[in-house]
This record gives C-alpha cells, structure tokens and sequence, in this order.
C-alpha cells in the first residue's frame, strides 16, 4: 500500500520510468530464472537471434554471413551486434558470454524504447482517458504483457523493430517531416510489408495543414523517404562487395516462403503441400494480396479525424496475418496499438470478449498441440495447423469489428459534414439570391432614372412666361 501510494503521489515521468525500470528487471529476471524462451510461438527460426550469432561466427571466420543460407536479414541489422563482437574477440574466453549478455541487454532495451515511443504517442494523442497517467499506463501495457516478455525472452528480432515503427508513428502525429521519413525508411529496409504505412503516414503529417501545404508536405516526404531508403540500400550494397543482385536475394528469401517451420501463420502448411508448378503464381500473389487492402481502406475511413493512426494500427494488423513469418510479438504490438490508439473502438467490440478468451485458449493449446505432433508422435500437423487458424480468424475478428466501429463513425461524420455542406450550400444560395435581387433592384432603378432622363429630353426645356406690372 505504502509503494502504491508514494508510486501514485509522483509525477507522470517518475511513473514512467519506475514503469520503464518494472520492465527491464522483469525481462532479467524471467531470463535468470526460467532461461530462453524456445516455444515456437514466440520468434521464428528466420527471424530470430540465433541466426545473427551464426552470421556473426561465419563474420568472424572471414566468410560471407550469407555463406549458410540461414541469415536473411539486410546487412546493416547486424551493425548494433557485429561492433560489440569485433571489440571482444580478442577474450576469447568470454566472447560467447558477452555477445549473449549483449543481445540479451539490447533486446530489453529495445522493448524499453518502444514502451517509451508508445507513452509518448499516448499522451499526444489524448484518447486513453482510464487513468491520469495514460503515458505510464501505455508502457505498463506494452512491458507487462507476457507475449512481448516471453517474445523478448525468445529474442524475436521483431522486438528489434518495434522501436520503429512506435517512434515512426509519434513522429507522423507531431508532424516531423524529417524524423518521419528517415523511420518509415528504415521500417522498410529491414521489411519491405511496412511500405503499406506510407499512407497512413502522409496522411498523419498533412492532418493540420492545409490542403496546398499538405499535398507539398506528402511530396516532400515522399521524396525524402525516397533518399533515405536509397542511402541505406547503397551501403547495403557496398557493405555486400557491389551487388544488387545480393541485396534482392535477401528480400526474396524474406517473402518466398521457403522455410516450412511451423510458426503462427497459415501459409507453411499450405506451400508443403502446394504443387510446385504453382507456388510462383501462389507466391506472387500472396504477397500482393496484402497490398490490395491499402486503397480501399483509405478511401473508407479517411474523413475521421484520426483516420491516419486507424489506418497505421488497421495496416499493421493485415501484414501481420498476412506475412510469411508472423510472431506474437507483432500481434502484440498492432493489438496494443489499437487499444491506445482507439480505446472507444476496442471497448465497444461486438466480439471482444469471444476473441481475447479464444485467443488466450489457443495460446497454451497451440505449444500442446506442436509437442504433441512433433515431440511424442501422438498427433499430426493437422493439429497444430488448426490452431494457427483458429488464431488467425479471431483476428480477422477483431479487426473486422474495429473497422465497423470505424465505417460507423465515419458514416456519422460523412452525414455531419454532407449537413454542413448542405447549410453552407442554402446559405451560399441565399446569399446569390439577395445579391441578384439587390442586382434586379438596382438595374430597374437604373432602367427607371433613365426612362426620365430620356422623357425629360424628348419635352425639351419649360418656357418661361412672361410677367406684367400693372400700376394701380
């Protein structure tokens, strides 16, 4: 009672960073006393650390950390681990412990600066009204959750990403042009999926502009985000000896769906047992099928006042269950995001009850059902397979309700805006129609002075009369 009460009694940024410190410790201490996660839920093998340490070993080796065919991640991802490696290789004893120590260090700071980035979107935004302090209360959301404590634990590299796409969207709501495009840059280097955010993000930097100038603020980051990505692929393509064809074979294996491991998504299943003579149209196609939701979207929602943050939350969640390797983590952050982002929306939920109970079930089923095909042999994947659907269609759920709640309100808006279009036009006619009737009054009183002047000359000018004096 007493922590509670001299926790309540501080200030907004004391909360923060007690909550902030809450989350690292917490993080240490799951990994001191549970160890790592290795459920397969929580990280896939083609985004997960112990590919990194492989890259960086054959680094270290003086070969090419693409040599394996195991590490599919964009040059520039192994910076914040390949400077650390070099400076402790020379204690070869302790190398491995500290590069652990180090990436344990740098995947709980990472989940740190997005709770950060996502307190600080809070209190500009103004929506989450549930508490005095809605900025603590979204990093005690985000660092509390045991999805992105048990994600973290795994070393999911999607933990890695998070930070940029919170401090992206914090940037696009205060209207940094700059901060905005460099993020939403790097947010595409390292997945081409996040260029779906350009929308949402032009439309979050023009929101308090005016039409000219927010047209020019899209161009300007249009092309600064063209700048920026075409800097980090250039090193990229200098950091792999001058070859693009190099770079484009990463971003390939990322979205060609060739490592079947089981993971949370529904498209392994499906390419095992696909014929291959159909798997490049199937490929082709699945990958351009989540860009077919950008367009309508906007064109649905976008006269809502906060139509760019429901569209950055609506965009995250369609590529997450759409992605060839999902984790948690992203369901994680797109569903908190929804909740900070539009709590009205996400409270009044038509089947948020039956989503969040089904969807915490499926969670302790799912690592059931895995060990029990893989590990014992008493199931198959049919199993596991209809878990991850069951998942997957409780977002589809949920998603498709938070856009109802949206179509609703942008139809409200739509028929305030037709009403004031409607006042604005009867006002505007009114207006014409006392103008012209000033106009007719005017011309007929013109027509009128003019009808006498020209009567007036036809009679031509009064003779005088003549006057007599008579004397008496």
């Amino acid at each position: 009672f007493r922590l509670h009460t001299r926790f309540m009694g501080s200030t907004a940024a004391q909360q923060l960073t007690l909550v902030c410190a809450a989350g690292f410790l917490l993080r240490v201490c799951v990994w001191a006393f549970y160890g790592q996660t290795s459920s397969i839920g929580f990280h896939h093998p083609v985004k997960s650390f112990k590919r990194i340490t492989e890259a960086l070993f054959l680094d270290s080796a003086g070969l090419s950390p693409y040599g394996a065919h195991t590490f599919f991640q964009p040059p520039l991802v192994l910076a914040p681990f390949w400077i650390p490696a070099q400076l402790w290789q020379s204690s070869s004893g302790y190398s491995d412990v500290l590069s652990l120590l180090w990436g344990r260090f740098v995947f709980a700071a990472a989940d740190v600066v997005t709770a950060v980035g996502l307190a600080k979107f809070t209190r500009a935004h103004d929506r989450f009204h549930f508490t005095s302090n809605p900025g603590a209360a979204a990093a005690a959301l985000y660092l509390l959750n045991p999805i992105n404590v048990m994600s973290c634990n795994a070393l999911a590299l999607d933990c890695l990403y998070r930070p940029i796409l919170a401090f992206g969207l914090l940037s696009a709501y205060e209207g940094s042009i700059v901060a905005a495009s460099l993020l939403l840059a790097v947010g595409v280097y390292v997945d081409l999926a996040n260029l779906a955010l350009f929308i949402p993000t032009c439309i979050l930097l023009a929101q308090s502009r005016q039409y000219m100038e927010g047209l020019l603020t899209c161009v300007a980051h249009g092309l600064l985000f063209a700048v920026f990505l075409g800097q980090l692929w250039y090193i990229s393509y200098a950091m792999l000896g001058d070859s693009w064809e190099a770079l484009l074979r990463i971003y390939a294996t990322q979205h060609s769906y060739t490592d079947f491991t089981p993971h949370w998504g529904v498209y392994w299943y499906f390419f095992q047992q696909m014929f291959s003579d159909l798997r490049s149209f199937w490929v082709w196609f699945l990958n351009c099928h989540a860009c077919t939701y950008a367009l309508p979207l906007f064109c649905r929602v976008h006269v809502l006042p906060s139509a760019g943050v429901l569209l950055y939350t609506l965009y995250l969640g369609v590529g997450t269950m759409l992605a060839p390797y999902p984790s948690l983590a992203d369901v994680a952050f797109y569903t908190t995001l929804a909740v900070l982002g539009h709590p009205a929306y996400v409270a009044g939920l038509k089947v948020g009850f039956v989503c969040t109970y089904t969807g915490f079930v499926l969670l302790f089923l799912g690592p059931v059902f895995y060990l029990s095909w893989v590990v014992s042999g008493t199931g198959n994947a049919n199993f596991f397979y209809f878990v991850t659907l069951a998942f997957n269609m409780c977002q589809v759920w949920f998603l498709k309700d938070l856009l109802v709640q949206a179509i609703v309100e942008a139809r409200a808006v739509e028929k305030v805006l037709a009403a004031e279009r409607a006042v604005q036009e009867r006002e505007e006619e009114e207006r014409e129609a006392e103008e012209a009737r000033r106009r007719a009054e005017e011309e007929a009183r013109a027509e009128k002075q003019a009808a006498e002047e020209q009567q007036t000359g036809r009679r031509g000018p009064r003779k005088r009369g003549k006057i007599f004096f008579t004397r008496d």
